[in-house]
């Protein structure tokens, strides 16, 4: 009854049934708050891009509706919108596109978020509901909050009522549009304070807020579109339980968007590091390749509650600074927008110089030393965006080491190659910082390529040098080198003090500044002398680049303002301005003014939308011609059929012209060694949509069409792929026969770590994964596959593999060497290369050099590898040879790695035992020669795919027009292949639906201890085919049974008796009828695998029947989870008549069941359908693993040491493995298992949770004086 009235208060709170069990958050309250909160809060961002949409509609939709009378362009956008929407599946869900259209035809890739669409509708009438008769106040102000249920939810109760009233306003056009809008159409783009307030809180960056949503610039490719997640405010010594929940987020939401438009983040806001956080932080962000960005704020005045750990950035320790700033050394290639907003001391700020120093030598080290970028054109490492802000404290001198790395003394460090937005605003650095900010951007032969830079409150004050550097560009390089930078933030700088306005006026003048956008907000400036009512209206007038100019919060007149609009006037439809920002100016413009630059801005971004649409005629036009001449895998130019660019050329101008074609149309690419180019924000670049434009002069276009693959050598050894082997046996058999539990090792992050490696590379090598057997490597011999890579326990003398039912497998030096001499015809190499990822591996990888492996990469003999430092070797080694380099060159770098790993302690020591072998050996070779690829893997035949084994969250869902959520390639899912997604009733589809019909279970946070009964119970449902496992309440006879099934989904390959398995909960019916809450679910999921025909009413005979049929020919686990029918009843009857009809009717079919008691008394055999119930009694866990249990769950032991500690304190070594009142156990370590759970995990959980920080203290000072006693 309970736990039935704990699922109702979940369901309550919009957990779907699937979702709650899977169990991910175990017993632990805090986690599902988290859960909760973020869940909720995507959807207050839903609403919050409902608004952005009408304020984007307000903007361009005048110009858009404008254009509809054209009939070239307006076919070339129909049809323009016509493949987006078929693209995204629009067309699949039935909506009126009235508006919507509107907006799509500019913006192809713009986002609705229909999926959620219900779920919004839903929260707003509940809060109409609730709050109906209270009054709200309009727009909400001050700073939004993420709100946590256990704290408040006042402010989020604002918004969304606010929000509410708004949508209700506009008739909630934007999401379903059924009559066209009214519009509004300013000279600025305004957001309602309270939507802004959001994107502040998700954003702390303006810059990156500008690239996410860029409302005031022409991007067709924007979808508008970003997921935020914001963590609680606490103190994070760990991330791995919020990771749990991070990566479950993610996976649920990513199938039903185009992760590649959205923009993921993760937020930390007065929060504060320690422990193993940065290490944990990493692992996560491994495992969800869809979050590009993480930012970490320190603004208290957003602060929820009073929290421990939250500190004025100026007094925070040390530690918990500086981890931030090395963890930027070890983020996953994908992030690449790093936010520091008022987090970072001087300690961690040069801290943070220093590992950016040594990513843009690893990044050099990629390109083979060259400084380029990889073969496949991704820079490795490096940063797009980089925003450290709001630090004054910080000083102009701290940042001139970061000045140095960025390029102002000419050297720019690789790592800050890709970086095209820099965030320094509100340091106060002064005239002299910020213009040497400035000299680096606009130097000639600069290969810094920034392009969106803000110095708003750095106090420049009459900017004199800032004033210097830009003259001295205008005067000597205009002509040489046109500079990247397109946006410039000066905002908030005092700038009224000097003529540093009316200078930079005065620059805008004939493009001089090549600039874009232009902000001099909130400066105080007057006009009153009237020289910059002059200079701004001529700069002007002949400018014709200039699309936004922010004057917001000074105090112009309106004779200023008068002269403005004739100048902009002057220009005509030459002018590009689009936007002119004037909110809080003082005095207030007359309506009259108003007026007229409302015209002017409508009049232009109407002109904008039409030349957007020729050019995109022209440009689908010419793309038709080009195709029907010439193959698509060539790099191709627009004019002339060549391919010569203007190319900033080092240490020669920019006029340059570089052929990289020759006369017989072969690429000469690979041997120009040319500058990245600059992402186009230029509006006279033609548009393609199937295209990746990169602008290299006004009237050339570079144009990378999709690649077509060629069919290239294979050696017979199959030198272009690779197979991991890993090994995870649950026991050992020792000298007496007894089995003796092995600490369960996850391959998880192993296996996504090396999946993301060859995805970056993305080359045509074949990836699969498999069990570490003698069966699976003969197979890997047998097939020819050119490189090995196993991970499994180290041991001096041994590799320790798998016997195909759980049990270690010892295999000596001589058996591996036969093993691998004997599997390859002609007796040559066995592989090319073989990695071997253990501790104590050195022997072992001498016997593959002895079988003739002319590589091989192992651990010293007599050392042991730590986790982090195996991690980080791999990714980087196997990154450097999968784009080519030699193996002693990927080596090197991979000790690199760990030697400059923040989350490696002792990194030098643990460099060290890394060996290549053999030691003399010529290694100065690649292993790899395989092709660029447009997208790895190439396709699901892949290895990559059929082999991912485990609890892969790869389940790469497919929308497909009748919305049945499948793979396209079935063997993606390894043993779960078979799952589908049924299509609901109402034809329309959910976030519930994401979910598999099927999802197992997922063994609670720091399952441990259970390897011997998982061996058993394993062992049971290989070679029988009824076990029942029971046990007390809260022993964990759930987990186990997950457990059990985890394993077995993990080696489809070598546990071939069972190919399906099937994990029911009871659903309680109305009826109540037990067998029926099982039967239905069943049948259900049988459904979902296409294994039995939908049945929409029947009797339990009929369901019965379908379910016996369509298991007939079946390979099955059946798992009933929670059985608890009384014995005797006629429910437990009809439970032994289904399961007696379940064996008798099958002959593949197994059945796990977890209950507190057998089915019954012992039967007659053929009362079963002739099988017998073998039952296995789980009981408490022994004395160290309760200990260790409890280290794990405890908020108040942060890291490994302190667990170590922990256990070393409260466990005697020769009391280990006793139990709860054993003969031999002590009265001291009796009362620790009595305190701590009596060894049932269910109790250990709740005083894990429960205990405070002084009572824990007292637990650890208590007993370690009762052992030295």
């Amino acid at each position: 009854e309970l736990a039935q009235a704990s699922n109702q208060v979940c369901s309550a709170l919009g957990f779907s049934e699937k979702e709650m069990s899977v169990q991910l958050t175990g017993n632990d309250p805090k986690l599902l708050v988290d859960w909760f909160s973020l869940e909720r809060s995507l959807l207050v961002q839903a609403m919050a891009r409902d608004e952005i949409r009408y304020a984007l509609y307000n903007a361009w939709g005048h110009a858009l509706n404008q254009n509809q009378t054209d009939s070239t362009s307006n076919k070339v956008a129909e049809n323009d919108l016509r493949s987006s929407l078929e693209e995204k599946k629009i067309s699949d869900v039935k909506l009126p596109v009235k508006n919507v259209d509107v907006l799509s035809k500019l913006f192809q890739n713009i986002s609705y978020d229909e999926v959620s669409l219900d779920l919004r509708r839903s929260m707003l009438e509940q809060y109409a509901s609730i709050y109906e008769h209270k009054e709200t106040g309009g727009d909400v102000e001050g700073i939004y909050k993420q709100e946590n249920p256990i704290y408040t939810t006042r402010c989020q109760k604002e918004w969304i009522l606010s929000h509410q009233k708004t949508v209700k306003n506009i008739q909630n056009v934007i999401s379903y549009p059924s009559t066209p809008l009214e519009l509004d159409t300013n000279a600025s783009i305004t957001l309602p304070l309270r939507v802004q307030n959001l994107l502040d809180f998700y954003f702390p960056s303006a810059l990156l807020q500008n690239e996410i949503l860029p409302m005031t610039e022409l991007q067709p490719e924007a979808s508008f579109d970003f997921r935020a997640l914001a963590m609680p405010e606490r103190r994070y010594f760990s991330f791995r339980r919020e990771g749990q929940i991070i990566s479950r987020i993610t996976e649920k939401h990513v199938p039903f968007t185009d992760s590649e438009g959205i923009h993921w983040s993760l937020v930390f806001t007065n929060s504060s590091f320690a422990g193993e956080f940065a290490e944990t932080l990493v692992q996560t962000l491994y495992r969800c390749p869809m979050i590009q960005s993480i930012s970490f704020s320190g603004n208290t005045c957003n602060q929820i509650s009073p929290l421990p750990g939250n500190q004025n950035t100026e007094n925070k320790d040390d530690e918990g600074s500086t981890l931030l700033a090395y963890l930027t050394g070890s983020l996953p290639p994908w992030v690449t927008y790093l936010t520091f907003d008022n987090v970072l001391n001087r300690q961690s700020m040069k801290a943070l110089i220093n590992i950016l120093e040594t990513m843009g030598q690893r990044t050099a080290d990629y390109a083979g030393g060259t400084g380029q970028v990889s073969q496949t054109g991704q820079a490795q490492g490096t940063l797009h965006a980089l925003a450290i802000q709001n630090s004054p404290h910080l000083g102009g001198e701290t940042l001139v080491p970061f000045l140095d790395i960025l390029g102002i003394r000419g050297v720019l460090s690789p790592a800050l190659l890709s970086l095209r937005l820099l965030d320094l605003s509100g340091n106060k650095l002064g005239d002299e910082s910020c213009s040497k900010v400035l000299s680096v951007v606009y130097r000639k032969n600069s290969r810094c390529l920034i392009e969106r830079l803000d110095l708003s409150g750095n106090k420049i004050g009459k900017g004199y040098n800032v004033i210097q550097v830009l003259k001295h560009y205008v005067t000597h390089h205009k002509g040489d080198v046109r500079c990247p930078l397109k946006t410039l933030n000066l905002a908030s700088n005092n700038l009224d003090e000097g003529s540093v306005v009316e200078e930079i006026a005065s620059m805008l003048e004939n493009n001089a500044l090549n600039l874009t956008s232009l902000s001099f907000a909130k400066n105080a400036i007057t006009a009153e002398e009237g020289a910059l009512s002059k200079v701004f209206p001529c700069a002007l007038s002949s400018n014709t680049i200039l699309i936004e100019l922010n004057l917001s919060g000074n105090r112009l007149n309106n004779e200023f303002f008068e002269e403005l609009l004739l100048g902009i006037s002057a220009a005509g439809s030459k002018s590009a301005l689009s936007f002119l920002h004037i909110d809080g100016n003082d005095p207030v413009l007359s309506e009259n003014h108003v007026k007229d630059l409302n015209q002017i801005m409508k009049r232009s971004r109407t002109e904008m939308v039409e030349q957007h649409f020729q050019k995109n005629y022209q440009s689908h036009g010419d793309e038709r011609k080009q195709w029907a001449n010439d193959d698509c895998n060539e790099w191709e130019v627009k004019e002339e059929n060549t391919f010569s660019a203007s190319l900033p050329v080092e240490g020669g101008p920019v006029d340059n012209k570089v052929t990289l074609q020759d006369a017989s149309g072969k690429d000469k690419i690979s041997n120009i060694p040319v500058t990245p180019s600059v992402p186009s924000t230029d509006l006279k670049a033609p548009y393609t949509s199937n295209s990746i434009l990169c602008p290299i002069s006004d009237n050339q276009i570079v144009e990378k069409k999709p690649v077509k693959p060629k069919p290239r050598r294979r050696s017979s050894l199959g030198e272009n792929k690779i197979i991991a082997l890993f090994s995870a046996p649950l026991v050992f058999q020792d000298n007496h026969g007894s089995y003796m539990p092995i600490d369960m090792l996850d391959f998880e992050l192993e296996r996504e770590l090396l999946w993301q490696c060859f995805k970056e590379a993305s080359v045509d090598i074949e990836l699969s994964f498999d069990t570490a057997t003698t069966g699976r490597l003969q197979a890997a011999l047998t097939k020819s596959c050119g490189c090995l890579h196993y991970s499994g326990h180290g041991h001096p003398n041994y590799l320790t593999f798998e016997d195909e039912k759980g049990c270690l497998h010892w295999l000596n030096v001589d058996q591996l060497k036969n093993l691998i001499s004997n599997g390859v015809k002609g007796g040559g190499a066995p592989f090319n290369f073989v990695f071997v990822s253990a501790c104590h591996s050195g022997l072992a990888g001498h016997t593959f050099v002895n079988a003739g492996v002319p590589h091989v990469v192992c651990c010293q003999q007599e050392s042991e590898l730590m986790d982090s430092a195996a991690l980080a070797f791999t990714r980087a080694f196997y990154l450097a040879l999968a784009i080519g380099r030699t193996v002693r060159d990927s080596f090197d770098i991979g000790r690199q790695a760990v030697a400059v790993a923040p989350t490696v302690p002792d990194s030098e020591s643990e460099m060290a035992k890394f060996v290549l072998l053999p030691e003399y050996g010529d290694h100065d070779v690649p292993i790899f020669d395989a092709e660029a690829l447009p997208e790895w893997p190439r396709d699901s035949k892949t290895g990559s795919f059929s082999l991912f084994m485990g609890n892969s969250k790869r389940t790469m869902y497919k929308r497909s027009k009748s919305l049945m959520m499948q793979d396209e390639s079935p063997t993606t899912f390894g043993r779960s292949r078979s799952l589908m997604l049924t299509q609901p009733q109402n034809g329309e589809t959910s976030y519930e639906d994401l979910i598999p019909e099927q999802p197992l279970p997922s063994p609670p946070q720091g399952f441990l201890g259970r390897n011997t009964d998982m061996y058993k119970v394993l062992n049971y449902v290989l070679e029988k085919r009824f076990v029942t496992l029971v046990g007390a309440p809260g022993i964990g006879r759930s987990s186990l049974a997950a457990a059990v099934c985890h394993y077995i989904n993990d080696r489809k390959s070598t546990m071939i008796t069972i190919e399906n398995i099937f994990f029911i909960r009871p659903q309680q019916g109305r009826n109540g009828d037990r067998i029926v809450s099982f039967i239905r679910p069943l049948y259900r999921q049988l459904i979902a695998a296409g294994k039995a025909p939908s049945l929409q009413q029947g009797t339990a005979e009929d369901f019965g029947t379908n379910i016996f049929k369509a298991l007939s020919k079946t390979k099955a686990l059946i798992v009933f989870d929670k059985v608890a029918i009384p014995e005797g009843s006629d429910e437990a009857l009809a439970l032994r008549l289904f399961l007696s009809s379940l064996f008798r009717e099958t002959k593949n079919v197994k059945v796990l069941m977890t209950a507190r008691i057998p089915l019954g008394r012992p039967m007659s055999e053929w009362k079963l359908g002739g099988v017998g119930e073998h039952v296995h009694e789980l009981g408490p866990m022994n004395f160290k693993d309760t200990v260790r249990l409890f280290a794990i769950l405890c908020p108040h032991v942060h890291t490994r040491h302190e667990r170590s500690c922990l256990i070393q304190i409260l466990v005697p070594q020769e009391e280990e493995r006793l139990y709860m009142n054993d003969s031999s156990m002590s009265q001291r370590s009796n009362m620790i298992l009595s305190r701590l759970g009596e060894g049932n995990p269910s109790r250990t959980f709740d005083v894990a949770y429960k205990i405070s920080k002084d009572e824990y203290n007292e637990l650890k000072a208590k007993y370690n004086e009762l052992k030295d006693l």
